[in-house]
């Protein structure tokens, strides 16, 4: 896809066009539209992946996970698609298979019962 345009135009369109996977020959993304598509995508659940780390919240439909060690980065899992609701605070593994996210781990300062 070739865009032109007012930059605010061409940038909304490049934005809408990797939100959809459209590839965009003519436009160089400028930080303020890459950091603009990073928000954009971070408010999307993810549906594929392998995620790991602490549980920060819990709403109604979204589970709020945080990952990696930049302190801004976190993933959005919608319940719906999770095998189970992890509870706030716990560190937990999600692995994403055809959209159904598989959630493993276990609460921060418990410990698994003996076997």
């Amino acid at each position: 896809m070739s865009l032109t345009g007012k930059p605010k135009v061409v940038e909304a369109a490049w934005i809408a066009a990797q939100l959809a996977g459209i590839e965009v020959t003519n436009y160089i993304p400028t930080k303020e539209a890459q950091s603009k598509l990073a928000e954009r995508l971070a408010q999307r659940p993810v549906t594929r992946g392998s995620y790991e780390g602490k549980i920060l919240d819990v709403q109604d439909n979204q589970v709020i996970q945080k990952t990696g060690r930049d302190p801004d980065v976190f993933v959005r899992h919608d319940i719906a698609n999770l095998s189970r609701v992890p509870v706030k605070d716990e560190v937990v593994g999600i692995l994403y298979k055809d959209g159904k996210g598989l959630v493993s781990g276990k609460e921060l300062g418990k410990s698994e019962p003996s076997r």
